[in-house]
């Protein structure tokens, strides 16, 4: 029921935005500026609240993070240290680490740069899965640890 008030309270704000900037176009006015752009934000923010569909895959050489976005694949050798990560909206998170000489490149050094200054890992990602972040972790580190050579 959460996600229909909400998706309702998205397309409300998103409309109330839309017609005070066309009001805005017709007859400029500060007021429909300032009050259409809080509308937009307040639907922005609505709609980053919306939770994502999001699925995970392990595999015995990888696990998979599939969002909206698109997939997301990491090999058990770039990945280290799984923990409990801090909450996000509706979902609490794991992060991880990379392995020592695994490099990003292009748009994933970004990322992980805004990773490490917000939850202090190199990646991060809700748990849509029906263990509980704990367990998760245990289940991400056992099969991690499991596949470097010693």
């Amino acid at each position: 029921m959460y996600r229909i008030y909400l998706l309702a309270l998205v397309l409300f704000f998103g409309f109330v935005a839309f017609r005070f900037m066309s009001e805005y176009l017709r007859r400029p006015s500060w007021w429909y500026a300032v009050l259409g752009l809080c509308s937009l934000v307040v639907a922005i923010l609505g709609t980053i609240q919306l939770p994502s569909r999001s699925v995970m895959r392990i595999t015995d050489e990888s696990f998979s993070i599939l969002t909206i976005i698109g997939r997301q694949t990491y090999r058990w050798d770039d990945a280290t240290r799984f923990r409990q990560g801090p909450p996000a909206r509706i979902f609490s998170t794991v992060s991880f680490d990379f392995a020592a000489g695994h490099e990003a490149r292009g748009f994933s050094t970004v990322l992980t740069g805004f990773t490490r200054l917000f939850a202090r890992s190199d990646r991060n990602f809700p748990n849509t899965t029906e263990l509980s972040t704990p367990q998760l972790v245990h289940l991400l580190n056992r099969r991690g640890h499991g596949r470097r050579p010693a």
